[in-house]
């Protein structure tokens, strides 16, 4: 994929522990949520351009 650079190990599992973590404050969930959303956001508009090329 064009313009997709691997993110799993420092960037995403980190958010989906905050995202099940029942010990943190709720604004850490909707926090990583969110980054997470950006995350999904931004794979699916490279899939996109790379699937026009």
């Amino acid at each position: 994929m064009t313009g997709f650079r691997a993110a799993f190990d420092t960037e995403v599992i980190p958010l989906l522990a905050a995202l099940a973590g029942k010990e943190r404050e709720p604004r850490y969930a909707i926090l990583a949520h969110r980054q997470l959303r950006l995350f999904v956001d931004r794979l699916w508009e490279s899939q996109q351009k790379s699937n026009q090329e």
